[in-house]
């Protein structure tokens, strides 16, 4: 893994952290050391299709049934209401995106 995802896990558990949102998730690379640190609910967004179904894939593979991974095509700039209440915030290489 790169140091840039260990410094991210680190970081959520540092804070205590039970569920994050990726924004602009990509093909799930963040979201699957998530997965894999355990934590019990992690959501990507992407406004691209094709990388939605690539995260999930990439999930299906490591997620255990007590976690809740939800992977959603959306706008990330146009919050719906489907990741309210998570305890952090993701936006690893995204803004040069926007």
């Amino acid at each position: 893994r790169s140091q840039r995802l260990d410094f991210i896990v680190w970081t959520l558990r540092m804070s205590g952290a039970r569920s994050a949102v990726d924004l602009g998730c990509g093909e799930g690379q963040i979201l699957e050391a998530l997965v894999l640190a355990g934590l019990p609910r992690v959501i990507g967004v992407d406004t691209s299709e094709k990388r939605v179904a690539a995260a999930r894939q990439r999930l299906e593979a490591v997620r255990r049934p007590e976690q809740e991974v939800l992977l959603l095509k959306a706008d990330a700039l146009r919050p719906d209401g489907r990741w309210s209440g998570v305890d952090a915030l993701i936006l690893s290489e995204v803004l040069e995106h926007i």
